[in-house]
């Protein structure tokens, strides 16, 4: 096993044997109601996302099946969040160079007063690239696309529950994040956010500032990347969903509610809920972080 990371099936150190094996009786069968496989390689995702800390990760996989028992993700339909598409807001297509599927989300097209659409379309997308994950493979790529994002995109409560989803319900899902071209303020958001993401997590996140034409090159083909990513996929989203279901309907009732007032009334539950399976204390949240984000 030199040179490889342990944790994974078949490279297996005694103690991390122990911990499967502990977590196996805590959950002897391989799938539960809540529509998640709880086959050995998906008890150790888990495992790996607390260290191998079994309690933990028994924690964290009962977390993870009340609430897809309460948010039943696999039941999002894709024409209950064209809206999301008919804006170009996101697009799920293509695979990186380990054959990982890739959502893709251009930010300078999200409207906060969607939040709920959007964090739905969110579910859809992670469980519709999991369905497509070829045999041996567990993770998925993202790419945030921040050209042209500016203050009135930004969304506190979309980026707590994308963030949330992914860390807390979907362990070890995430193979690689790609954050292109973020502007200046887009760092206040991330200070804020980044002392309650588990280090595995972090670690994952690339940050590319505005030579990514060149650089996305290294994870993806030029048929994969989209034109206005200076590649050469170049079937939009909104044309890609009105292929599937025809003209864009009336659009949706605004929930009239922006990202600050959700922010100040949630920013702290916000956190405790990121947090609740034990992944970073919120004593690490640095103190003035939230009075530097109101101050923006």
């Amino acid at each position: 096993m030199l040179g490889l990371e342990t944790g994974y099936l078949g490279r297996l150190t005694a103690s991390e044997e122990a911990a499967l094996h502990k977590m196996r009786e805590l959950f002897p069968t391989e799938r539960s109601t809540q529509h998640i496989p709880l086959t050995d390689a998906d008890l150790l995702r888990f495992l790996r996302a607390r260290e191998f800390n079994c309690d933990k990760a028994a924690t964290m996989l009962k977390n993870t099946i009340e609430w897809r028992n309460k948010i039943k993700p696999w039941e999002v339909t894709l024409e209950s969040v064209r809206y999301v598409y008919d804006m170009n807001a996101a697009h799920f297509h293509g695979r990186d160079s380990q054959g990982r599927p890739v959502l893709w989300f251009h930010s300078k097209h999200h409207d906060p007063d969607f939040c709920e659409i959007a964090i739905k379309n969110c579910y859809y997308m992670i469980e519709k690239a999991i369905s497509e994950l070829k045999e041996g493979q567990e993770a998925v790529s993202v790419v945030f696309d921040l050209n042209g994002y500016s203050k009135r995109n930004r969304d506190a409560k979309f980026a707590w529950n994308a963030i949330s989803a992914l860390q807390n319900y979907y362990p070890e899902r995430m193979g690689l994040c790609l954050v292109l071209n973020p502007p200046s303020f887009f760092w206040l958001m991330w200070r804020v956010i980044k002392p309650w993401l588990a280090p595995r997590t972090v670690n994952k996140i690339v940050f590319v500032g505005d030579d990514y034409a060149e650089k996305i090159r290294q994870y993806f083909s030029d048929d994969t990347i989209p034109k206005c990513l200076g590649g050469k996929y170049d079937l939009e989203p909104e044309d890609w969903i009105k292929q599937i279901y025809g003209p864009a309907p009336p659009m949706p009732k605004k929930n009239g509610k922006g990202w600050f007032s959700w922010f100040k009334s949630h920013g702290n539950k916000g956190g405790q809920e990121m947090i609740r399976s034990d992944s970073v204390s919120l004593d690490e949240a640095p103190s003035d972080a939230v009075q530097g984000f109101e101050a923006d």
